[in-house]
């Protein structure tokens, strides 16, 4: 063979591996990079005083039903707050070790054009999404997560971000509402009743539990939602002990309950992770004790309107017959003792107003609470103002003494 020829064959074998080599750098640039969630949030470098504060809290259990979906309805009412203005807005997360992970100043002033401002919202938006894949993401190296869930903490370390007294300030809830650590929890069961709400709301009160939410409007989304087949549905009861729960911790806590109802995300098993958490008996707590309503007829009696009992002898009587119904029931840790007064036929107790009634009540309640101790009642009991009984007792101005007289009772309840 020429030199010529060996020359010719030696440059078609590099033409060979020349292109080979191109094709598997081709490949291999063109090849999508291995790209790792970024779960690092920095604080937003501008903090201004702003028109609008919002905190949204974030809850996905691994017990909820789809919390995408759940996502999805809470970013378009959270739109419509940031549209109003300048907004600051906070992420908090909802586990068992409640923190702030990632706050965003968002400017939608009127320099901005619409699709300008479209863009800073979606923007934010973007966070809580970021936010949720790094819970999902489940790696306790990249984005330590506990286990459990604190929907009380939460939602004060969420009215503690709050800076701007002059603000409108917005809670936004996303979870289902079954806290199962923290100050109390659920995991025996929920309330029998929104009597027995009462109590723990007064429990709660006495260890400075509930702090100030100061004045913000509050949003719950999914309240109540739970995933088939790893947590029972809750019964309509049990929707209504939950919703009333938590809008009487608002309201204690100085907040507007704006919209705290029962979740209506639709039920499904889309497997989304979420936080381990224990799951929470539903209607498992039998009431140790049914409801003892107390009537006139039974000495539940005052002089005109205080707390005086009319018929001292047969109000003492009716609180030893009492006594022994509970002696009986050994299960008893405490009771409630609830009053509820007439309207008495005035013009403002014909309007029924909100809270007519309340301290009246309450005097009440506390004197029926005395007689019990006085005739030996040992467990602990609890008085609650039930203000203006259910009963519509006045025509035209006109008090109805039979319709009035079932408003004037004392309901003792279990104390859960």
């Amino acid at each position: 063979m020429g030199t010529s020829s060996r020359f010719t064959l030696y440059m078609c074998k590099c033409s060979r591996m020349f292109i080979s080599f191109m094709f598997i750098f081709f490949v291999a640039a063109c090849a999508p990079p291995d790209v790792k969630l970024n779960c690092e949030f920095k604080e937003s470098s501008s903090n201004p005083p702003t028109q609008d504060e919002v905190v949204v809290i974030l809850s996905p259990s691994d017990k909820f039903v789809d919390f995408r979906s759940a996502i999805t309805s809470a970013k378009s009412q959270i739109a419509d707050v940031m549209r109003n203005g300048d907004t600051k807005i906070s992420i908090v997360i909802g586990d068992g070790e409640p923190r702030i992970v990632a706050n965003k100043f968002v400017s939608t002033s009127d320099q901005f054009t619409d699709t300008g401002k479209n863009q800073k919202i979606d923007d934010a938006l973007a966070v809580i999404d970021k936010v949720v894949k790094c819970i999902e993401l489940n790696d306790q190296q990249i984005f330590p997560v506990t286990e459990e869930i604190n929907f009380l903490n939460a939602i004060q370390i969420g009215a503690n971000s709050f800076t701007n007294e002059a603000s409108d300030k917005h809670i936004f809830v996303v979870g289902n509402g079954l806290q199962t650590k923290g100050t109390f929890d659920f995991v025996n069961g929920l309330s029998a009743d929104k009597v027995a709400n009462d109590s723990t709301l007064s429990d709660l009160l006495s260890q400075s539990a509930i702090g100030d939410l100061g004045g913000a409007n509050v949003t719950w989304i999914g309240l109540g939602q739970t995933r088939q087949g790893d947590q029972q549905p809750l019964d309509q009861n049990a929707r209504e002990v939950l919703v009333d729960f938590w809008t009487k911790v608002v309201t204690a806590g100085g907040g507007k309950p704006t919209k705290i109802v029962a979740g209506d995300i639709s039920q499904g098993t889309t497997p989304t992770g979420g936080i381990p958490t224990t799951v929470v008996p539903i209607n498992v707590v039998k009431a140790c004790i049914e409801p003892i309503i107390v009537t006139s007829d039974d000495g539940f009696e005052f002089m005109g309107n205080d707390a005086s009992f009319k018929y001292p002898d047969k109000a003492k009587s009716s609180a030893e017959r009492i006594k022994a119904k509970l002696d009986v029931a050994e299960c008893l840790r405490g009771i409630t003792v609830t009053g509820f007064v007439a309207s008495g036929g005035t013009k403002e107790g014909c309007a029924r107003v909100a809270g007519f009634g309340d301290d009246l009540s309450l005097q009440r309640a506390n004197a029926f609470k005395a007689l019990l101790k006085e005739v030996g009642v040992k467990i602990q009991i609890t008085p609650a103002p039930g203000g203006l009984g259910k009963v519509p007792d006045c025509i035209d101005g006109v008090g109805v003494e039979e319709l009035m007289k079932q408003n004037r009772i004392a309901v003792i309840t279990e104390r859960k």
